[in-house]
């Protein structure tokens, strides 16, 4: 379980929901040319370079729960132009995780059911630097005009050594065994164990949340960000899979799709939960 701080809800437009309408947006410059997008320059935006010392307990009351479905169907697939490389899940029951909390609209579950790819990482901690993925996992919840959404995230290092290759991974080799490129998406996937992939979201220590704009265009929801300070392990040969799906129009081949780190002083409070 990870506990988490008082999330808000917002009114807004269906259209402006999490995923931005225009696709006239890309990543090769990081995200520093979005300034035909406003609200991507303007106040609270992620991601950001967590500091320790910007940190400041939570005040626990809303909850993470991790699911654990296995088996569970899904499509990887690019979204917004080409610009996103996601792994939505299909059926509705099988979502990996509720967001839980209550605020004064009532008791409120987000449903967590889909997987960003973020090559490299779009977090650092401590300044100690990007890592080579970040898996962004989206949890929303809409009724009638309201959205409230969360990003779960957590870091991914490269290993050499297959075999020290997460279980969530393994579960997704049909990337590898089809050699599924840019072309080939979107593919159905069936992942047979979410392993330690929600053993990550399930720890206690080092969940750092911040309120920031969505993280690409328009920017113009203000969302919830959890940072689990956790490593998995992917394998190069998935790793190289997957870079291939990535749309070579869409992104920097130093800084794949990652926007560049924003300016952490900007953000009014990061939380971190303490067992």
């Amino acid at each position: 379980i990870i506990i988490v701080y008082k999330m808000k809800r917002f009114l807004l437009l269906i259209c402006l929901v999490v995923l931005a309408t225009s696709q006239d947006w890309d990543y090769k410059k990081g995200g520093d040319d979005w300034d035909a997008y406003s609200q991507c320059m303007n106040g609270a935006q992620a991601p950001i370079n967590i500091l320790l010392e910007n940190t400041s307990p939570l005040d626990p009351k809303y909850y993470f729960y991790p699911k654990t479905n296995n088996n569970v169907k899904g499509s990887l697939q690019h979204e917004q132009g080409g610009n996103l490389l996601v792994l939505n899940f299909t059926e509705k029951d099988n979502v990996l995780g509720l967001v839980d909390y209550e605020d004064d609209w009532g008791r409120q579950t987000q449903n967590c059911s889909a997987i960003f790819f973020k090559l490299p990482g779009e977090h650092t901690f401590e300044d100690e630097g990007r890592p080579e993925m970040e898996l962004q996992l989206n949890c929303s919840i809409f009724s009638q005009s309201t959205l409230s959404s969360t990003f779960v995230s957590i870091p991914v290092k490269l290993t050499k050594d297959e075999s020290e290759q997460s279980t969530f991974f393994n579960s997704l080799k049909t990337i590898v065994d089809q050699q599924i490129d840019e072309n080939k998406l979107p593919v159905d996937i069936t992942v047979d164990t979410f392993g330690d992939l929600m053993d990550g979201f399930s720890v206690l220590d080092g969940a750092y949340i911040y309120e920031a704009q969505v993280n690409f265009p328009p920017c113009a929801t203000s969302v919830n960000y959890i940072y689990i300070h956790r490593y998995l392990k992917v394998g190069q040969s998935l790793y190289d899979q997957l870079k291939k799906c990535l749309k070579s129009d869409k992104v920097n081949p130093d800084t794949g799709n990652a926007r560049n780190l924003q300016d952490e002083t900007e953000v009014v409070e990061i939380g971190v939960f303490q067992a």
